[in-house]
């Protein structure tokens, strides 16, 4: 009923006995027979019935109204009300790519041309559907009272927002990202766009150490990290290996405040995109412009191949040697796929229905309905003698 569920569902067998209090209220009742008489009844015949005699029927159908719903209210209705359960949330540090190879679209020019066409729009690239997901990961995580924290990394790597429960905030956060697209003066290292990060590098290593470090310091006994990139480790400080391997050897060592082996801070990650049909906006290198059609949608170059290099083995050393997993997307669809298997092998929790009774309500009705028969039979339908 409408989504609901019912506790005693023994209650509706109940509903079988209507049709017998249907026959007493209308059948039985009408074929009673008078009990005053009359010496002649033609003049009475020739009356014509008002509206009270018309609607005799009414009270026999309130009361069959309301035996109906004492039996909807003995069935309990419950409306479900599933809540998820934890005991303690996951702490989770995401690092995201924001180097220049993220402004691609994983489409040749025909696939662009073809979309553009259908929608009116430019397809998304890496970056926007990368942010997207995350903006649903996020959404998701405050029904377990998880922590998420950002860190952006290109030609650095910076922390963004550290570990919190304010998922507005983070979220207006990633929604203010600004991608580097590669548009620069010759004599200014300052991008166009105003970027929030450089894209001319991609310091994987350095982003991966960073969300170690605040792992590291947090209470919480299950922590994990998100690492999403379209490229191989470029101008990192600290080699990304080295990290990694230090982060498992750190996970069996004995924590000193509870002396108890520490669990393990997989890393999970994902390598996005195609190198071999990949296709970036095309830019006048005259004014730094990106070329447009006349109805304002960007023309695509297809990017050379061998441009954006990509290093999955390393990613599946990183995942490997923290106990997470890695994952290698060539489109958005995989990407999503990926991502929705990730949350629900990895985040899922336990949820419990705690249903809210609503007999009471229905129960109140069919009180309501048998004070108005009551009524209707005792002054405006009152039968006589």
């Amino acid at each position: 009923m409408f989504g609901w569920d019912t506790h005693s569902s023994w209650a509706w067998y109940l509903l079988l006995v209507l049709p017998l209090s249907i026959w007493g209220q209308f059948w039985l009742q009408r074929s009673r027979v008078g009990t005053l008489l009359f010496g002649n009844t033609l003049a009475l015949r020739k009356l014509k019935p008002g509206l009270v005699s018309r609607i005799w029927w009414l009270p026999g159908v309130l009361r069959t109204l309301a035996l109906i719903c004492l039996v909807v209210a003995i069935s309990r209705p419950q409306k479900p009300n599933l809540r998820v359960i934890s005991t303690e949330g996951v702490d989770v540090m995401i690092a995201l790519d924001m180097s220049g190879s993220m402004n691609a679209v994983d489409q040749s020019q025909s696939e662009i041309a073809a979309y553009q066409t259908s929608t009116g729009e430019n397809p998304k690239n890496r970056f926007d559907v990368a942010r997207e997901l995350l903006i649903e990961f996020i959404k998701k995580r405050a029904e377990g009272g998880d922590r998420v924290g950002l860190i952006v990394f290109g030609r650095g790597a910076y922390l963004k927002s550290p570990l919190t429960n304010d998922y507005r905030r983070l979220i207006r956060t990633i929604r203010d990202l600004e991608l580097d697209d590669g548009r620069r003066r010759t004599e200014e290292d300052v991008c166009l766009n105003r970027c929030t990060i450089s894209g001319s590098g991609t310091a994987l290593g350095d982003a991966l150490r960073r969300g170690f470090l605040r792992l590291r310091d947090s209470k919480s006994s299950d922590r994990s990290m998100i690492l999403i990139t379209d490229g191989d480790d470029v101008g990192s400080k600290f080699p990304p290996l080295q990290v990694s391997q230090y982060m498992s050897e750190w996970a069996g060592q004995l924590d000193p405040a509870t002396k108890e082996a520490r669990r393990p801070m997989p890393v999970y990650t994902f390598l996005v995109g195609d190198e071999q049909a990949a296709s970036l906006p095309s830019v006048n290198r005259f004014t730094l412009d990106y070329v447009r059609d006349r109805n304002g949608l960007l023309a695509y170059d297809r990017v050379p191949r061998g441009q954006f290099k990509t290093n999955p083995k390393l990613l599946q050393s990183i995942a490997s040697q923290t106990g997470g997993t890695a994952f290698q997307s060539y489109d958005e669809e995989a990407f999503r796929e990926q991502f929705e298997k990730l949350e629900k092998t990895v985040f899922k929790r336990t949820i419990t229905n705690f249903p809210e009774e609503r007999f009471m309500g229905v129960a109140w009705l069919a009180f309501a309905l048998l004070v108005l028969e009551l009524l209707l039979r005792t002054t405006l339908l009152r039968k006589f003698p």
